[in-house]
């Protein structure tokens, strides 16, 4: 019965190593504020996995609003 237990354990391994690995791509965008919030910065990170959104990132930066954490005022 062991034997039965390592042929399928290898058959199992084939399956998982001919699998491909999900395409993983990120998107950055930066938007340079104007008007009042002149110098501040929109950052937003998006990032995908086969075409579907897996994580994003949104940051408000502005030094002169928050000089501390590199201007980070919301993210």
């Amino acid at each position: 019965m062991q034997g039965g237990l390592y042929e399928s354990f290898l058959w199992y391994d084939r399956l998982v190593r001919q699998k491909k690995q999900p395409v993983r791509a990120t998107k950055i965008e930066e938007h340079r504020l104007k008007g009042k919030r002149k110098g501040a910065l929109l950052k937003e990170q998006v990032w995908f996995e086969d075409g579907q959104v897996v994580d994003y990132s949104l940051a408000y930066i502005n030094l002169r609003r928050c000089p501390v954490d590199n201007g980070r005022v919301l993210g």
